[in-house]
């Protein structure tokens, strides 16, 4: 019995001093429980987000989709129309893929309408306002400031200003080469070239040069160095008038090494990286490319922009301060100011009866030659938007771009371009 009560004697005497022990270690498996929960419930809403914001991007790329897929089939409905009335194929401010067009108008909203749902919308990619100087000019048009559709041949092909690249047959077109010239003549300003920040009187200067056009000198000069790098380096085919070759030694202002593709152009946006072109900002560019295309198209006469039927009326007549443009372009588009019905040239007779009050008959001669009244490559571009109805604030984008070129047959469409953002 003395013997226990020794042993008991030895572990109080043992534990003396730590009765307080046992709190503190649950305080501390308390507090690493705490911790872990926290942890979890914060990896948890992490998740939940994640899983939100995945959400939200499906949605919208599959309204975008939507979207895409009811402007095609805007396309496909103008080809089974026109087939239907048995027309010659054109395309014009009548056409229901036009956003000038009365069908357009009704169409559009109702195709989708389909693709709206509670917490998502449309919205289009593609911007087609033309920059323009006068008043007039952009009142002519209805259309909104974007739209999902654009008209590829409404525009100016770059892919024609050097022929059979690469052949011994290769030349740079002579007609391209002086519509491009005036075209680059109407759409550029001195200030364009300025750059940089000056002082007081040289931002005096570049207010004044604002409005200002370039020359047909300095056009010219931008429209051989296009020349150049497309065209295949010391070409012996190649007319020294219109491309001498040295761009890739002379070219100006930044002094920065350069060297031409010699090749054609794989999209419109590369005209950044050509001599003379990569000094101007990138709103510059962008506005060019509005009226510049990189496929081998004919120019459609009833849906060119304004600047593009500058450009063939000012190298037909060589004048650049030509005014018959502006009266072909009113005639063929919807006028906001009245209610008439435009023109639409269906034929090559329509040429001669359509604008024979209008333009002299050499320019008509030229335009019949020279333009088509039939578009075939359309690019489409759609948004597609989640956003929070109460706070308006988008959730999710996703954009998709496609070019299409319309097959001879089938009304149906190839597929030559597409890109998801």
């Amino acid at each position: 019995m003395g013997h226990l009560f020794s042993i008991s004697a030895r572990i109080r005497s043992a534990l003396s001093g730590q009765d307080g022990i046992a709190l503190l270690m649950v305080l501390v498996v308390i507090t690493i429980l705490a911790a872990l929960v926290v942890s979890f419930t914060d990896t948890t809403q992490k998740h939940l987000q994640v899983t939100q914001y995945y959400k939200n991007k499906l949605q919208a790329y599959w309204a975008a989709q939507s979207g895409l897929q009811a402007t095609v089939g805007l396309l496909r409905m103008n080809d089974r129309m026109s087939a239907q009335a048995g027309q010659t194929k054109f395309d014009g401010a009548t056409s229901p893929w036009d956003c000038e067009s009365e069908a357009y108008q009704q169409a559009v909203p109702l195709l989708l309408a389909n693709v709206f749902c509670e917490s998502s919308m449309i919205e289009p990619a593609l911007l087609l306002a033309d920059p323009t100087d006068s008043e007039s000019d952009t009142s002519l048009s209805r259309c909104p400031s974007a739209v999902p559709i654009l008209d590829e041949n409404r525009k100016l092909s770059l892919a024609r200003l050097v022929e059979k690249v690469g052949t011994n047959r290769e030349h740079t077109d002579e007609a391209t080469f002086n519509r491009l010239k005036y075209l680059l003549q109407y759409l550029l300003k001195e200030a364009d070239f300025a750059g940089g920040e000056g002082d007081q009187e040289a931002g005096f200067s570049l207010k004044l040069e604002e409005k200002t056009r370039i020359d047909i000198q300095k056009a010219e000069d931008l429209v051989r160095y296009l020349v150049d790098w497309m065209d295949t380096e010391n070409s012996t085919t190649q007319d020294t008038r219109y491309n001498s070759d040295t761009a890739e030694q002379s070219c100006p202002m930044d002094g920065l090494p350069y060297e031409a593709k010699n090749g054609l152009l794989d999209s419109v946006d590369e005209i950044g990286l050509v001599c003379g072109f990569r000094q101007l900002p990138h709103t510059t560019i962008e506005r060019l490319t509005r009226h510049l295309t990189s496929y081998a198209l004919d120019t459609n006469i009833n849906t060119a922009t304004h600047p593009v039927l500058h450009a063939f009326c000012a190298a037909a007549s060589d004048e650049p301060n030509e005014t018959d443009s502006a009266k072909i372009f009113q005639a063929l588009h919807y006028n906001a100011d009245e209610e008439s019905m435009p023109e639409i040239i269906r034929q090559k007779s329509d040429y001669a009866s359509l604008l024979g009050n209008i333009a002299d008959s050499d320019l008509i001669r030229v335009l019949r030659e020279s333009t088509v009244f039939a578009s075939t490559h359309f690019r489409v571009g759609i948004y597609g938007l989640v956003y929070n109805t109460e706070t308006g604030t988008v959730l999710a984008r996703a954009k998709v771009l496609m070019d299409l070129a319309r097959r001879n047959t089938g009304g149906d469409f190839d597929v030559l371009y597409y890109r998801e953002d």
